[in-house]
């Protein structure tokens, strides 16, 4: 499986999710999927209840 190892290319990863200009659904999607490394199967499933914004988890 691909995956970024060099500190830079996670910064150019950011910045071209930052610039996406395509569908809301899609936009919504990459942005917090950028954050937290999951798998895509992970984040379309995860449950508000999972999530904790005061903790940062």
């Amino acid at each position: 499986m691909a995956a970024i190892t060099e500190p830079a290319e996670v910064g150019a990863l950011l910045l071209a999710v930052d610039a996406f200009r395509g569908t809301l659904i899609v936009q919504s999607t990459l942005k917090p999927s950028a954050l937290v490394f999951v798998r895509p199967g992970e984040l379309r499933q995860a449950e508000w209840a999972e999530i904790d914004l005061d903790r940062g988890e």
